[in-house]
């Protein structure tokens, strides 16, 4: 206080009798840049957070471009969403239930395919079902046509022959046993 009396007194000449009024001058002087200095804070903490709304509105934006959205898209979703919440809807549950319902279009194309695959080997199925059914009523059953099938594979080894040729060649053979059949 001395200092600033002291220098006070280098810049100013005030009378004694005047020190008390300029004191009160000097401190209504402080309480009211004080007062500013408030102002001021309050204002730049405004502008903070304008500029922080800001930046976080662009990062928004462009995370929506980014997306192949606009704010505009955003602002159409949250409409329908207002509405279906007007209308005593959740829009959660309608949002989880899209998704569920994309999850289960993803399902049945999968089974369609596969049923298609299904399908292809019926119809090829069709086919030998009749042979298989003829041959199942003759007691014939996996273990022979294993043994059969090994057969036919070995002559057709054996004597370079298709398998279709070699399967009439072991029912040849079966035929008339004394008899070998040889390529020509």
């Amino acid at each position: 206080m001395v200092n600033q009396l002291y220098e006070l007194s280098k810049s100013e000449s005030i009378p004694p009798m005047e020190v008390p009024a300029y004191i009160n001058r000097k401190i209504e002087e402080k309480a009211r840049l004080d007062a500013e200095i408030q102002k001021s804070r309050a204002i730049l903490d405004q502008e903070s957070v304008d500029v922080q709304n800001l930046n976080e509105y662009k990062k928004s934006k462009e995370q929506l471009k980014t997306y192949g959205f606009s704010i505009e898209a955003l602002h159409k979703l949250l409409s329908v969403l207002q509405k279906f919440n007007e209308m005593g809807f959740d829009p959660q549950k309608i949002v989880t239930n899209y998704a569920h319902i994309k999850s289960l279009r993803q399902t049945v194309r999968g089974l369609s395919k596969e049923c298609k695959i299904l399908e292809s080997r019926a119809t090829r199925y069709k086919e030998i079902l009749p042979l298989c059914e003829q041959i199942d009523s003759f007691g014939i059953g996996f273990p022979e046509l294993i043994v059969f099938r090994s057969a036919v594979f070995r002559i057709a080894e054996m004597e370079k022959l298709s398998y279709g040729e070699a399967a009439y060649v072991l029912m040849a053979r079966i035929d008339m046993p004394g008899i070998v059949h040889k390529k020509n």
